[in-house]
């Protein structure tokens, strides 16, 4: 009687080996794609690679939190991240090796940030106000030594609760991590030029030691947050969690949640500027 011999068990790397071949291989036909799209810019191409990267524009509306105000429709914000991600296409250049995924990131954030400052939901004399949250904030907390209560930045400032709170959501909605600008090679929110990514009079050693002094600055600073705002920052940055989804978790209200992470951009942001 014959013995049926058992199939060899493939290794753990054999097994690897076929997913590693496939990601290889997507990435080279990504790479060719947008090769013969730079060369000839023909539209087919150019709708692959916008269906390649629509989930950008989709989680860039989703990251901004635009449900707390409902008269802003996220069909319309998505469209006009879309524009931003089109003229993301347009500039790239694939030669500079740098992630499209990053360049972008930037482009379509700001075309909608763009687009609520011209309905006024960004209005200058409201960014003038956040500038004044910023620098009472600042003074409060160096005569205090300590966190200001919202009763004292409203006496400071001389607003009521609803307008201190539609401040806090503005400015957790603009605020990004102090060392993300930078990481992605920016020096500024609305700079989206390609010199921004690379400062060519500073040795390449120069550059990584400063970048990794900001991360060991931005590290020590987020560990001196209170508890309640360490927790926000980590949900929010490295668990890659909505605000609603942290206020679900820690029991309180979304807008609580922005008011949280406010806090902590300005601790932070005052931490690394010293």
């Amino acid at each position: 009687m014959r013995t049926k011999t058992k199939p060899a068990k493939q290794t753990e790397k054999e097994m690897e080996s076929p997913q590693q071949e496939r990601n290889l291989s997507e990435e080279q036909a990504l790479r060719q794609l947008w090769q013969h799209y730079l060369a000839h810019r023909d539209q087919a191409s150019k709708n692959k690679i916008l269906e390649k990267y629509a989930y950008l524009v989709r989680y860039i509306v989703s990251r901004m939190k635009i449900g707390l105000v409902p008269s802003l429709d996220k069909e319309d914000l998505e469209s006009v991240g879309a524009i931003g991600l089109v003229k993301a296409m347009e500039k790239f250049d694939l030669s500079r090796n740098v992630k499209f995924e990053t360049y972008a990131y930037r482009w379509v954030r700001g075309s909608v940030l763009d687009y609520l400052r011209k309905i006024d939901y960004l209005s200058r004399t409201f960014r003038e106000k956040v500038k004044e949250l910023k620098k009472a904030y600042n003074e409060l907390k160096e005569k205090l030594q300590r966190d200001p209560t919202d009763e004292e930045i409203k006496g400071k400032l001389g607003i009521d609760q609803e307008e201190l709170n539609r401040l806090y959501f503005e400015m957790a909605h603009s605020y990004t991590m102090p060392l993300e600008s930078h990481s992605a090679g920016y020096d500024n929110e609305e700079d989206t030029s390609w010199e921004t990514l690379k400062d060519e009079s500073q040795p390449e050693m120069l550059q990584m030691m400063e970048k990794q002094e900001m991360v060991r600055v931005l590290r020590d600073s987020i560990d001196r947050l209170p508890q309640k705002e360490k927790l926000v920052v980590s949900l929010y940055y490295y668990d890659d969690m909505t605000f609603k989804e942290i206020g679900d978790i820690m029991e309180v209200s979304e807008s609580r949640v922005c008011q949280l992470h406010t806090k902590a951009m300005l601790n932070i942001q005052k931490e690394m500027n010293r």
